[in-house]
Parts: structure tokens; sequence; C-alpha cells
């Protein structure tokens, strides 16, 4: 299998991505859920929420006096049948109360707005900010008046994002209304609509109430199988609710960082040219994975200079999630990118994988031709169905790829890439891991029971050091069926997790002092012993900075399927995450502040991806 050069530079940029993707979806989901209130409080002639008036002042007053006049007649096309808002209203009888306005929510967006403006915006703006630093050459520049040409893009682009959002929404409710149910069920469906997490919300407290059945001693044995049967239904319910409106806020904050972070990242190295005179060249980044689309894939190692475009499945992109891109090349990517001096430039193309013509990770001066861009993805293709595919086969008849269509008839985007799950709070988290590591402590024999006891009873400087259970330390020589017994309970993520550990010593995990831990940066380290996390941050260290070093925190990026213990679920406390025996760390960013312990980033390599311990 190819090694590839890039892997702990994917991993950093993946890590950056999605501790800025988490913070964007979380301002979305609130500037979502506001406007949503808002929305539905105006269909359904209910007062704003408290929230929303002390943030908006009187204008939620005028929303409702306003009378809302501005709305869409039916087009004079319009197909016989079609279900109108002035159609409906006869069908509610006067008793039932002022009928729904559908019409009504057009107010709303004014909300929606002011949220952009107070939520949105500034994580976006944070995005950007941390691209450029990280990638500024100098000290002296300055990502502001950058920052400021990038955000008018994005308020452009996303203020008008609910209309097109309700349109979609609007035959759904038009049809709540017009089924002639009572008052009340339509207002329960017209809420359940419009509300981004109330049916969640709902299955999660039944979750609970199965929960605490299955944790009464009192709850017969014959009937636990059903009450776990029903709790796996729940959450799989549970998700597939969260996905209605969680799938559009997970879009805009996964589109709307990549453009922002890849941006800034254009950027900072532009205003490096500028400065410094020298030649730059950019080079695209694709995430090796089976999501990753497949112009994405073949686009990677293509390098052009500053100012030219990627050439990205027959189009020009400036950078990975190009705003001005067609969406069927931009939505939901999560590629990056490389920027590189004329030097380094000239050193990939006389290198091992220079030369070799358009194809993934093949370093070449683009922009690529659209051709050989053609034949590669028909290869990648093949690749992929197990065929044997020879590098200097070309089809018969080339594949032309199709020209750019027009703004007005711009293709849908592809479901693939299938994005990753949307990121969760600490509590659920926390929720998730319960609901997985159920079966493993229920089903834990006396022995795997009593050797989590013994991990949980080990004294805290054991657990807050390197870990020597695992390795060939006297203290546990005479415990060493317990580190088998406690692997054997671990179970793969079953989504990317986020963990913190304080480490008193580093040397022993990472084997340098924290005078030495950059040169650790973009390469990989294999804990010895296990590696004991926690959901939440690390606890502060009261030990000062030194030369010689001594104490981290370690923040560790655990993807999906990596194995783990949640100790929770046999008794541990909270939040406490287990990582086995010899997890492999491609180090990240190393920051250092005064009078505080330096910050170790770092990403849990999969097993399989893992290096082979040298002879």
């Amino acid at each position: 299998m190819r090694r590839d050069p890039h892997l702990p530079l994917r991993l950093r940029n993946e890590r950056m991505m999605r501790a800025q993707e988490r913070r964007v979806h979380a301002a979305v989901v609130t500037a979502m859920t506001e406007w949503l209130d808002a929305a539905r409080a105006l269909v359904l002639h209910q007062p704003l929420p408290d929230t929303l008036t002390a943030s908006t002042g009187d204008i939620g007053g005028k929303f409702f006096t306003a009378n809302v006049t501005n709305r869409h007649p039916p087009a004079d096309g319009a197909r016989k049948g079609q279900i109108m808002t002035s159609d409906v209203r006869d069908t509610l009888t006067a008793s039932s109360g002022e009928p729904p306005d559908v019409d009504a929510a057009q107010a709303s967006f004014h909300v929606w707005a002011r949220a952009l403006t107070e939520h949105i915006e500034p994580a976006i703006t944070e995005a950007f900010g941390e691209a450029f630093r990280a990638n500024a050459r100098t000290a002296d520049l300055t990502p502001v008046h950058y920052q400021e040409a990038h955000m008018a893009t994005v308020h452009d682009r996303l203020v008008i994002w609910p209309e097109g959002a309700f349109e979609e929404l609007r035959p759904e409710l038009l049809e709540a209304i017009a089924e002639g149910e009572s008052m009340e069920q339509i207002e329960e469906r017209i809420g359940r609509v419009l509300n981004i997490d109330a049916p969640a919300r709902r299955i999660r407290a039944d979750i609970g109430v199965i929960d605490k059945q299955l944790a009464d001693p009192d709850t017969p044995r014959s009937e636990l199988p059903g009450l776990r049967g029903r709790r796996r239904q729940l959450w799989q319910q549970h998700d597939e609710r969260n996905e209605e409106w969680q799938w559009k806020a997970r879009r805009i904050a996964r589109t709307e960082v990549q453009g922002a972070m890849n941006a800034g990242t254009l950027a900072a190295a532009q205003a490096a040219e500028d400065i410094t005179g020298d030649r730059m060249f950019k080079a695209w980044l694709a995430t090796s994975d089976e999501r990753t689309r497949h112009t994405h894939a073949v686009a990677d190692g293509q390098m052009v200079r500053l100012a030219e475009p990627f050439t990205v499945g027959g189009f020009p992109l400036q950078h990975p999630a190009d705003p001005f891109g067609p969406a069927h090349e931009t939505i939901n990517c999560r590629c990056t990118m490389r920027i590189l001096t004329d030097t380094e430039t000239q050193s990939e193309l006389q290198g091992q994988w220079g030369g070799r013509g358009v194809g993934p990770m093949n370093a070449r001066l683009g922009p690529d031709d659209d051709a050989e861009v053609a034949d590669a993805v028909d290869r990648v293709k093949r690749e992929m169905a197990d065929e044997v595919v020879d590098l200097d086969d070309v089809p018969e008849t080339r594949a032309t790829p199709e020209p750019p269509v027009p703004d007005a008839a711009e293709p849908e985007p592809e479901d693939d890439p299938t994005p990753e799950p949307a990121p969760l709070s600490v509590e659920e988290v926390a929720e998730q891991l319960d609901e997985t590591f159920a079966d493993a402590a229920e089903d834990a024999s006396p022995e795997q029971q009593q050797a989590v006891q013994r991990w949980l009873r080990a004294p805290a400087a054991v657990q807050g050091e390197a870990i020597e259970w695992g390795t060939d330390s006297p203290e546990q020589s005479d415990e060493p069926s317990d580190v088998e017994l406690l692997e054997e309970l671990m179970t793969p993520l079953p989504a990317t997790v986020d963990t913190a550990v304080a480490v008193p010593d580093v040397l022993p995990v990472l084997g340098v002092p924290t005078a030495d831990l950059p040169a650790l940066t973009d390469s990989q380290v294999t804990v010895p012993g296990f590696l004991p996390t926690n959901l939440t941050a690390a606890p502060p260290i009261r030990v000062p900075t030194t030369s010689g070093g001594g104490a981290i925190h370690l923040r560790v990026h655990a993807p999906t399927g990596t194995p783990a213990l949640w100790l929770p679920t046999f008794g541990g406390d909270d939040n406490d995450l287990l990582l086995p025996v010899g997890t492999v760390l491609a180090i990240g960013a190393v920051t250092y502040a005064q009078g505080q312990v330096p910050v170790v980033e770092a990403t849990v390599m999969p097993p399989e991806e893992s290096p082979e311990p040298s002879m």
C-alpha cells in the first residue's frame, strides 16, 4: 500500500476543521432555533418567546401589528388543485380560534438576519482568523482586511437562506392545515415541523424512563430484553428526528468552515507573497477516505500559483469549498490546502511522486487537463470496484467533462460524500457512549468487572502519568491479566470524540521533555501504556513550565472506530474514557503560554494505519 507522506498534516487539518465546525454548528443551531421559534409563533399567532423579544426590542411587536401585507400571491400558472393559504382558511371553524397563517412567517426572516450577525458570523470569522494565523509566515500580518472581504460574501449568501428553507416547508405546513384536524392537532403538527429539537428531547426523555427501569433491581429479568430493544429503537428514532434540521445546520457549518479556513489559508499566503516577493504555490490536499469525491481525490497533489485556480472535476476552484464553485463540488467538501515555497514545489516535482501525471497524491503543476482528469477519475472508480488497473491504460473513448452549468440550472449537490455525524455536546456524547457500552457492561464477566474496579481504585499518580499498566513496570507485574481483561471490554467508538488529560510527567508518555515537544509536531508517538482521558477539559495542573519540562495538557481527538472503554458504565467518574495500551498519536500543534503548562494536540491513529514497530 502506498505510504501517505502528508498523513500527519491531513489529520492536523481535520482536527482544526472539526474544532471550528463544532463552534459554527452550535452557532447555526442557535440561530435556527431563534428563527424557528419566531416563525412558529407568527404562523400560530402566539407571542414571541421572551428571549427573542428581549434581543429584538420592539421588532417583535411590529411583527404582529404589521399584519404581514407583503405576501406572495399565487402565480398565474399555479397548478390546478395546488393548496394555497386562502384555500384552507375556510376549512377551519371560527370557534377554533384564528387560523394559522403560513405566510406570516416571512416576518421571521428579520430574526434570522439578526441571529446570523450575532451568532454565526463571529464563529466563521474566528475560523478564518485561525487559518490565517496558522499559515502567516511573518508575525506582522493581520487578517482583518481579508476577513472583512470574506465575511461580506458569507453574509450575502446566508442572509437569504431561510427563504428557500421555508419554501421547502410550505407544502407540509399547508397539508397540516388542510386535513381538517382540530386546532390543537394542527398547532401540534406545525410545532413539530417548526422546531429543531423538540421531538428529539421527547425521545431522550422516554429513553431516560427506560434507563431508570433497567437500573431498578425490582424490574423483572424477563422484561429486560424488551426494554433494551425498545431503548435501541428510541435511539434510532432520536437520530432520525435530529437529522431533519441538524442536517441543514451541519451542511451550513461544514461548508462555511471549510470555505473560511481555506480562504484564510490562501489570504495568509497571498499576504506573505506580497510582502516578501517570493513566489508561492498552493497544493490541493484531499481527505483520504471512501467518502471523498472522486474528483477531489484525483485533484490531490495538484499545485498551482496562488492566483491561479485549481481544476477540480472540470471546474475552476480557488480553494476547497470555494463559494463561487458549483454546489456539487463544494458543499460538504472536507479537503484543505498546503502552501509551498518555490523551492518546496520544485522538490516535490523532482521527488518520488513527481512526473506521474494526474492522479491521487501525484505531485504535478496544474491546472490539470480536463481529459486527464476524466481518465484519472475513471481509474479511481475502477480501482474502487476492485478492478486491476494499468496506470498506462487509457480508455478508448475519453470522457469529456460537462461544461460548467449556468447558475440558473445548477445541479443539485451529490448525495456523497455523506457528512459525518453532527457535532454533539458533552452530554449527548456521554448519552451515546452509555448506549454503546451498556451491553458490554452488563455482559462483563466477574473477572473483567474486578479488573475495572482495580483500575478505578489505582492511585491517581499511576493514572495521571504514563499509565504503567501494560508495560514491564514492576508495580503492576503481579496483575498481568488485567491488561487483557480491560482491553477485552474495549469497544469501537460510535462517533468521533474529543477528550483531554492532564499529564503530570510528559516524559514517560511522549518520550521527550516539554522543551522538546515542538520536535514531535507532525510525527507519531506510541503511548506505552493505557491512556486515561476525559470528555471535559483537563483539570488545571499547578506546575510552572521549565526548560526541563514536566506537566502538559494533552488534547486527544479520537476518530470513529477507536477502541476505548467508557468507565461510567462500570461506576467510574463522569466522562472518563480509557484508551488502550499502545495507542498511536499523531502529534499536531504544541502551544506554550506564559505561566501555564504546554498544550499538545493529538489525533489517535486508526489501528490499521498505525506504523509497524521497528525491528
